[in-house]
């Protein structure tokens, strides 16, 4: 969490000093996305690699400040916001395909408050659209509406969750949250990852 804040102070010329280090157990590869919140609790910023593509201390500092600066449905974030900005920090576990037959069954197999879920075109496309576990149990989404919700976000027709041509993956996480701007750090965790 720290190591979040401490890119972004570094990156828009605010840092306090050198950011922290992540431990061993944080070091290796992982999916990771970086959620930031302004006053209210309002979305400021969520951007992230849903994929272990780099070392977590690496994907974190370009997760944070391109969550900070580079989310398109926001202004950057100013030096002097960043006293109004809380951070939150998922890592994610690996994700694995939801299997069912017939495709419908996958709602029967999606944990609302456990799991986050991404889309994939079949055969071997790219991720389409992701949300995380944290995302429908705080819009009390049952595991239908999360999976319609994703396709959406995913830029597909409704009901494209069902259909074969689509490839269903879910994921837990381990959440790390500022309870206040700069605050005390709260952890939690989403599907035991």
């Amino acid at each position: 969490m720290r190591a979040a804040r401490a890119a972004v102070e570094a990156h828009l010329g605010a840092g306090r000093g050198p950011a922290p280090r992540l431990g061993p157990a944080l070091s290796g590869p992982s999916g990771v996305f970086v959620t930031l919140s302004g006053r209210g609790g309002a979305l400021r910023g969520c951007i992230g690699y849903p994929l272990p593509s780099a070392a977590l201390p690496e994907a974190l500092s370009r997760a944070a400040v391109r969550a900070a600066t580079a989310d398109p449905r926001f202004p950057p974030v100013g030096k002097g916001e960043l006293g109004e900005v809380a951070f939150e920090v998922t890592v994610l576990g690996p994700p694995e395909e939801i299997e069912a037959d017939p495709p419908e069954a996958r709602a029967s197999r999606v944990r609302v408050g456990r799991d986050g879920l991404m889309l994939r075109r079949r055969p071997g496309g790219g991720v389409l659209g992701i949300l995380l576990p944290q995302v429908p149990a705080g819009r009390g989404w049952d595991a239908a509406e999360f999976l319609e919700q994703v396709c959406a976000k995913s830029g597909l027709e409704a009901g494209a969750w069902k259909g074969r041509d689509v490839s269903v993956l879910r994921f837990g996480g381990t959440i790390f949250r500022e309870a206040s701007p700069g605050g005390a750090v709260v952890r939690g965790a989403a599907g035991g990852g």
